[in-house]
């Protein structure tokens, strides 16, 4: 017999929501404008996309980096009362010494500290991580075409869950959003793997670092997004509510 845990399954299914319910009421506030990733000296300020291989899980994050001297991982936002709202251990003070970033993460007995390694428009720091400095789309236009991305979480106890997005952006403002999530269950005696999909249509518009989704029923996600790369020109990838989508 074929077994999954449904708790999981039941999570996985909701990931799927672009703009639905249970996002009716994550619009962000209007405030002062996000600072663009960039290094003074050898200290970096503003807003990093981060790749990052854990338990050769292949990874994407967004670190900012606060010209306040607050680190932020993964942060929900960032507004002020966002960054504010980061769970504790999510934050830290940060300090350069040299070429050796050191974050004091909250709740932790030693600050995590390494060497960076400056690379083009970024630098590499602890467990090879890959830091480039981001900032806003420069045109709506740059949004406009296919996308597609994807998350994996493994849980010890439960199996893996697999969630796949495709966003459609079009010319004229509308935008189409669907998604597939898969449960992969191992016992002793037999793998189960389920799914499920949702699918949205609705209109989108992006107004500096903010995309705003609102699906046909009226619910709206707004959130930070950036594109990955200079930001000129043709965009091939970009992050949007913590998931990194890449052009098909």
């Amino acid at each position: 017999m074929l077994h999954f845990h449904p708790a999981l399954f039941r999570f996985v299914l909701l990931s799927l929501l672009i703009a639905g319910r249970a996002q009716a009421h994550s619009a962000v506030a209007p405030g002062p404008a996000p600072v663009a990733g960039h290094m003074v000296g050898n200290k970096p300020v503003g807003l990093f996309f981060v790749t990052k291989s854990v338990l050769g899980n292949f990874m994407t994050m967004s670190y900012y980096f606060g010209p306040d001297g607050l680190a932020y991982e993964n942060p929900v936002g960032l507004s002020a009362a966002e960054l504010a709202a980061t769970p504790a251990k999510s934050k830290g003070r940060y300090s350069v010494t040299g070429k050796t970033l050191s974050i004091a993460w909250n709740g932790y007995p030693k600050p995590e500290t390494a060497e960076m390694n400056m690379l083009g428009g970024g630098f590499s720091w602890s467990g090879a991580s890959i830091f480039s400095a981001v900032g806003p789309f420069k045109s709506p236009s740059q949004l406009v075409g296919k996308f597609e991305g994807g998350t994996s979480t493994v849980a010890s106890a439960m199996g893996q869950a697999t969630v796949s997005k495709t966003l459609i952006f079009k010319a004229d403002g509308t935008c189409q959003g669907s998604g597939v999530a898969t449960v992969t269950s191992v016992t002793d005696r037999s793998v189960a793997e389920t799914g499920g999909t949702s699918a949205n249509t609705g209109h989108w518009r992006l107004d500096g670092w903010f995309l705003t989704l609102t699906d046909a029923q009226g619910h709206t996600v707004r959130n930070v997004a950036y594109p990955v790369g200079d930001g000129k020109g043709k965009v091939t990838l970009f992050n949007f509510n913590g998931m990194a989508y890449s052009r098909q």
